[in-house]
Formats: structure tokens, sequence, C-alpha cells
């Protein structure tokens, strides 16, 4: 019984950024469908689901991150969140750079002529995997560090920003404003993240970015 409740207090903590990282997916699609015509939710799921791909290995990576971090000591566990986040970051920088390349190329000849409009919200999205890495990779950090509320920070900050972004861009910006939108949610809960980490397992900030050997 002592095992249980202190399973649903850790896990009831960590269940709210869960939640909100579910929804950072989907409730601007939701919004759209209220604030948008039928057409730029179209164009908005392609640009979306075409996205997504460079969200994949970040979330990969903090799912493996877990159960690592969670057996080692603060210090290992410090370092292993960070070569994580380093190695999760350089291959989503080159990830959106080779998207930025051949998005607008592929869109139109994978959907056809009308989705060529697609190509304008995906550009706008791909800032925010940068910040989706971050996210990720601290968030599990977190909670491999026995810090299940301080994890869900930055799921909540995301959701927030971009619920409240989406009410004022996408009456205006169509796609585009969600795209926006998404992107600047998804860095704003990749920041608060990293300060959460930060204020948790403090580090220098120049191992953030700082290539080591082993990242490879």
């Amino acid at each position: 019984p002592r095992l249980l409740i202190d399973s649903v207090q850790f896990g009831s903590k960590a269940w709210v950024g869960s939640l909100a990282r579910f929804l950072n997916f989907r409730t601007d699609q939701i919004i759209m469908g209220f604030l948008a015509t039928e057409a730029a939710l179209g164009v908005y799921a392609v640009a979306v689901n075409a996205s997504e791909v460079l969200l994949y290995l970040p979330a990969a990576t903090a799912t493996a991150l877990l159960p690592t971090a969670a057996r080692v000591e603060t210090g290992l566990r410090t370092e292993h969140a960070l070569r994580a986040f380093r190695s999760a970051a350089v291959v989503t920088v080159v990830g959106a750079l080779a998207a930025a390349l051949l998005g607008p190329f592929l869109l139109p000849r994978l959907f056809g002529a009308p989705f060529e409009a697609s190509v304008t919200p995906f550009l706008w999205l791909l800032p925010g995997a940068f910040g989706f890495a971050a996210m990720a990779v601290f968030s599990y950090a977190l909670v491999a560090g026995s810090s299940p509320g301080f994890s869900s920070l930055g799921p909540t900050v995301s959701l927030v920003v971009g619920v409240t972004l989406d009410l004022v861009l996408i009456p205006r910006f169509g796609a585009s404003g969600a795209a926006a939108a998404a992107s600047a949610a998804f860095l704003a809960g990749g920041v608060t993240a990293l300060i959460a980490f930060r204020h948790r397992h403090p580090f220098a900030w120049r191992s953030l970015l700082l290539p080591r050997r082993g990242d490879l």
C-alpha cells in the first residue's frame, strides 16, 4: 500500500506534463476548426504531419534517457542529460536544415498543387523542433531525477503559450499563424524545461552546446 501511494503521488505530478505534451500536438488543430476554414485546417494538417518527423528522434532519445539516467548518481545524470540534448540538438538542426531545403519542393509534389500553401506553415514549424528536443530531454531527465512536478513545467508552459498565441494569430494569419504559435510554444517549453533542470541540477552554460567526443 505504501508503494502504491508513493507511485500515485509521483505519477500524478508527471501525468500533468504528459497530458500537456499530448494536448500540445492537437489543440491548435482543434482551435483552427473553430477559427479558420476547412481548407486552412487541411493545409495546416499536412504541414504538421510533415514537420513532426523531426520530433521522432528527440522523443526517442528522451525515452531512452529516462531509465539510464534514473540508475546513476546526480553528477552522471546531469552529464547523461546534457549529452543526450547535445546529440539530439545536432541531429535536429541538421534535419531542420534539410527539411527547409527539401520541404518546399516535396510537399506540392507529394500532396498536389493545392497543398503548396502548406509550405509556409511547414517552414514556420521547423524552429519549434529545437525547442521540443530541449523540452523532451530535460523533462524526462527531471523525472529520472525524482522531480516529477518540475518535469511538468515545460509542457504546461508550452500548452499555455500555444493556446494563447493560437487565439491571437489564427484569426488573422490562418495556418501560418498556427504554425508560428506552435514553434513559439515549443521554444518556450524547451527554455522552461532547461531552466527547471538547471535549477535542480546546476551545470555550466557552456556545457550545454559545447560538443564532446562522446556525443557522436
